[in-house]
């Protein structure tokens, strides 16, 4: 299972972020320490923010910060929003849809790990992020 660019852009920009929770940050100064290619990037934040993980302040001194507490902000906010809960439908071989009257021979042990994988990133804050960030 592989996240998608924007996924693992996300999580490291949000990541960055947490570091300083309360500070306002600005595309061109994330784009520099992250080289998180900038359109790409004001347009993840901006659905971010619409998506209530950011705030996006206009103007001059305007910018990003986080609309709540990074141990209230879990991975799998991020995924959801990123991924459109499609990374947890997929299936393991590839095919377009997982038939479930026909289930192949590793559709239980898929399921079993994507519930741990599923666990693991809704247990997961921003917050416990910040406490390994690199």
């Amino acid at each position: 299972m592989d996240f998608s660019k924007t996924t693992q852009y996300a999580i490291r920009a949000l990541s960055f972020m947490a570091q300083n929770e309360k500070e306002m940050y600005i595309a061109s100064e994330l784009h520099e320490k992250l080289k998180i290619p900038q359109q790409y990037l004001r347009r993840m934040l901006k659905d971010l923010s619409k998506n209530g993980l950011l705030k996006s302040i206009k103007g001059k001194n305007g910018g990003f910060v986080f609309a709540r507490s990074t141990e209230e902000i879990f991975l799998s906010d991020i995924v959801a929003i990123t991924e459109k809960g499609e990374i947890m439908r997929a299936c393991i071989f590839g095919f377009e849809s997982c038939r479930l009257k026909e289930k192949c021979a590793m559709h239980d042990i898929w399921a079993a790990s994507k519930e741990n994988v599923n666990n693991i990133l809704s247990q997961t804050s921003l917050a416990k992020m910040n406490a390994n960030f690199i």
